[in-house]
């Protein structure tokens, strides 16, 4: 009864905040921000456009929005609500002091649209939509209006906003929903087909990475759109000479990432004598975990997914050997070695053994792995990627853009 008495609350809720939209915020847009934006356009058009990445909060938007900095564009990041692992200062805007007030939730995605239609230029959004996401009724039409004013809008994945149990489960062996019962789905599939249809259509450009482009038909694969600050992440290899090896698995969702195999496997090793501890970093604040990886000498990071998370990046940055099941080895950048170990839940036993007892494949696989984090996902190198499709977008060359693959 609770839940469908907090349903019933809920779409009125959604209903009022749409009415709100269409009575005041519609009117505005159409009369005063759009009409002003073309004018702007045409008569100060700038030569780098500003950047806004929204609204959630991973913290991939924080290493994005620094990347863009370093390119030499104007860039912020904005959020409803923070997540307790990630720091809530990493976010130039962070609206949840208004967003968690009940008197003012509901105008902040209509007024936050409002004030960043005007400011800024080029919009970079994840598939489950833009600032006005949380409302059903009124998400759809951001795309179109946002166009309509002459903005530019890049959409990514961060993998729950365009994963599908029909495909994922088509993959192969192993996958994401390996241990979920038929019909699971993180979001309802009617709605994450609506959210890649929209992009698909609105779009400047569709961009993906890793497996999630088996989800994103069209998107742009080149980009690789997980910058990090390799400054801040002092390298500690491994010591070859070390004799018990500490493994560290971070998982945000243990069925997920295929934390069962890891654990039986790790107590399978211990009780055949092998000199190994296994250290589950879960539910940690961003600087604490950071600390655990430090101390590792392998991180392992998911074996189910078929493709890396940014902890893989963060622990490659660590200079620690990194093991990970990628399903294809198109879904890697090419023109570069990646060092990540490739391992699924069948290979596992003999790959940890294998660097269990070899100290220096370790210390061989930290080091490239800092070297890999250093040429690939720097923020000048994650930032140069980027603004060459800021100046693509911007620039209007669609063929360019939706060329590439």
């Amino acid at each position: 009864m609770k839940r469908i008495i907090f349903s019933i609350v809920m779409w009125i809720y959604a209903l009022f905040q749409a009415l709100l939209f269409v009575a005041v915020v519609l009117p505005i847009f159409l009369v005063v921000i759009a009409p002003l934006s073309w004018l702007k356009y045409l008569l100060f058009r700038p030569k780098k456009p500003r950047v806004v990445w929204a609204p959630v909060p991973i913290i991939n938007i924080h290493y994005n929005v620094r990347a863009d900095r370093v390119s030499g564009y104007e860039s912020d990041s904005v959020v409803y609500q923070t997540y307790h692992i990630v720091h809530k200062d990493l976010f130039t805007y962070n609206l949840t002091k208004w967003y968690q007030n009940h008197l003012t939730s509901f105008l902040v995605p209509l007024g936050t649209f409002l004030w960043a239609s005007w400011r800024y230029d080029l919009f970079n959004f994840f598939y489950i939509g833009g600032f006005l996401y949380p409302n059903p009724l009124i998400k759809f039409f951001e795309y179109p209006l946002l166009r309509l004013a002459g903005k530019k809008i890049i959409v990514y994945p961060y993998g729950a906003d365009v994963r599908l149990e029909d495909i994922t489960r088509a993959l192969g062996k192993y996958h994401c929903y390996s241990f979920h019962p038929k019909g699971y789905s993180e979001r309802p599939a009617w709605i994450v087909r609506a959210d890649i249809k929209a992009a698909a259509l609105w779009a400047n450009l569709m961009v993906s990475m890793g497996d999630m482009i088996e989800y994103t038909p069209g998107s742009r694969n080149d980009v690789f759109y997980w910058p990090i600050d390799t400054d801040a992440w002092t390298p500690q290899y491994p010591d070859p000479k070390k004799k018990a090896v500490t493994i560290v698995h971070a998982p945000n969702n243990r069925i997920v990432k295929g934390s069962d195999y890891l654990i039986d496997i790790v107590k399978r090793l211990k009780k055949e004598g092998y000199p190994v501890e296994l250290d589950l970093v879960e539910k940690m604040p961003n600087e604490v975990a950071k600390q655990h990886y430090a101390k590792a000498d392998i991180f392992a990071e998911q074996f189910l997914i078929g493709w890396h998370g940014f902890t893989a990046i963060e622990a490659m940055a660590l200079g620690k050997p990194v093991l990970c099941y990628i399903r294809k080895k198109s879904y890697l950048p090419k023109g570069i070695n990646c060092p990540i170990v490739n391992t699924n839940p069948d290979t596992l036993y003999e790959t940890l053994k294998n660097l269990i007892t070899d100290g220096a494949l370790r210390e061989k696989l930290g080091r490239q792995g800092r070297e890999f984090a250093e040429k690939f996902y720097s923020l000048k190198a994650g930032g140069k990627r980027l603004a060459k499709i800021y100046r693509e977008v911007w620039g209007g060359d669609v063929a360019s853009v939706r060329g590439k693959d």
